[in-house]
């Protein structure tokens, strides 16, 4: 019955049951029950009072405490206090050494401090008492990858695939490090197995489309992609992954679209910056690009990689000075990066410091020999100095490191005319021409070329295909006389 208003409920209770209710209702904080197993052992007491018999229970006094203290490892873990969180787990094992979940949760705490060598201890101790321990496997897999010991990893996610096959990431894991390791098959034949156990997983499609990417498989990229993004369509690393592939395919406009969706759904990630204002740059769209390369740097400030393409942005703008102070920040924070060094060295070259240029360009190809424009630049600028002798084995070697490169067929072809080596220089340029007919320029020098040799009627016909090739560019409109160097 309701009591009377305005009076208290007798407590129909034995007293000391209405005691412990009351202490739990406590004001007070410190006046009710210190943990659970103090509550269970009161509770334990009144049943056998009551029943004369013992309870059964799952978890009593000190396994029921510490299980509190797992819970509230988990809980201080997902709030982010994680150095409470592994306290709070080496209470649980206080309580229960032999407790291969707390170890196995600390473990996981550890590594989420980065504290990879403790962790592996932690993990180590949980599968010592609990060797079939699937969970505790994959987290041991996790620390050693980390720690770049991919084929240990590996070993560890087959094991937790062999105990439990029915875990997605057991299987999502195998695939990640085999494709670490160059075994893209073998990578595949994993995410397969994992489809298999959860065909909505969208991480499984997303590394199945980044698989297919390196393997050069485009269509079947962008479906594995696209199925990740169906699955979630805010799954940044998924629309950064489908950018790639998009414009590995030539598709630009679309990847644009894509990387910009990326950054739209993880403003934090650098990359999906760095990639919408790469794309920008390869549609030409300059001032545009320029926002998104300003946050890519904003977003980090030490990635080297942003840093340099604001610097080509700003070069593309002829914002000089600018576009200088970016590519020093790119070098500064990596000395060895030839692709800024050679960018620094363009607009030096732009600016008319054609020393400093130089040197750039050397420094480039003394780190990265490879890569012909690091040449070509450097014989480009040998040539507009007029040392012609330093200019043609710097070009001997753009060739060599790229033989389709039309320009340094182009600029070679200069350097042999200016020296007068006329047969060799028509060589040049007709090698430049026929690997892109388009390229006026060299047409143009081949005219110069037949013009010095007299032989008027041919150097007409390339004038005319200089113009046909840049029909609105003046330099070329008059196909009767010689044109200036560019």
């Amino acid at each position: 019955r309701r009591a009377p208003h305005g009076s208290a409920a007798p407590c129909a209770l034995p007293p000391e049951w209405c005691a412990l209710v009351l202490k739990c209702l406590a004001k007070n904080p410190a006046d009710r029950p210190k943990s659970w197993g103090e509550i269970a052992d009161a509770l334990i007491r009144f049943y056998q009072d009551v029943t004369g018999t013992p309870p059964v229970l799952e978890i009593t006094g000190p396994a029921l405490e510490a299980r509190e203290l797992m819970d509230k490892g988990y809980s201080l873990t997902e709030l982010g206090r994680l150095g409470e969180a592994v306290e709070a787990y080496d209470r649980a094992i206080g309580l229960q050494p032999d407790y291969a979940w707390a170890w196995a949760r600390k473990g996981r705490t550890q590594r989420l401090l980065e504290r990879y060598t403790d962790a592996l201890h932690s993990y180590d101790e949980a599968l010592r008492i609990q060797p079939r321990y699937a969970w505790a496997w994959k987290g041991r897999g996790m620390i050693l990858e980390r720690l770049g010991r991919i084929d240990e990893a590996l070993d560890c996610y087959r094991t937790a695939a062999q105990i439990d096959p029915t875990d997605v990431w057991n299987w999502y894991n195998q695939a990640d490090a085999l494709h670490s390791l160059g075994h893209q098959a073998d990578a595949i034949t994993a995410l397969k197995r994992a489809l298999e156990v959860d065909p909505a997983h969208p991480n499984s499609w997303a590394k199945l489309g980044q698989i297919y990417r390196v393997q050069g498989d485009h269509l079947q990229a962008i479906y594995a992609y696209e199925q990740a993004i169906r699955l979630d369509p805010t799954y940044s690393w998924a629309h950064n992954g489908y950018g790639l592939v998009l414009k590995a395919a030539g598709n630009f406009k679309e990847a644009l679209l894509s990387f910009k969706r990326a950054a739209r759904h993880q403003p934090g990630e650098v990359w999906h910056w760095y990639n919408v204002t790469e794309m920008l740059v390869e549609l030409r769209q300059y001032d545009e690009a320029l926002q998104p390369a300003q946050q890519a740097v904003r977003v980090d400030a030490n990635h080297a990689f942003s840093w340099a393409k604001l610097g080509q942005v700003l070069r593309y703008l002829r914002r000089h000075e600018e576009a200088l102070d970016a590519y020093n920040r790119a070098i500064a924070l990596q000395p060895d990066y030839a692709w800024a060094i050679n960018g620094k060295g363009i607009v030096l070259e732009q600016l008319g410091r054609y020393e400093e240029a130089l040197a750039c360009y050397r420094r480039a190809v003394q780190i990265s020999g490879a890569d012909v424009w690091h040449w070509y630049n450097q014989g480009n600028v040998l040539a507009l100095l007029g040392r012609y002798d330093e200019a043609l084995p710097v070009l001997h070697s753009a060739i060599q490191a790229n033989p389709k490169h039309a320009r340094s067929w182009a600029r070679l072809g200069n350097v042999l005319r200016q020296t007068k080596r006329y047969d060799e220089a028509l060589a040049a340029y007709e090698k430049a021409t026929q690997l892109e007919p388009g390229y006026a320029w060299a047409w143009n020098e081949q005219g110069i070329t037949l013009e010095a040799l007299h032989q008027y009627d041919r150097a007409l016909q390339t004038y005319r295909r200089a113009s046909e090739a840049a029909p609105d560019d003046a330099l070329y409109a008059d196909t009767g006389t010689t044109r200036p160097l560019l």
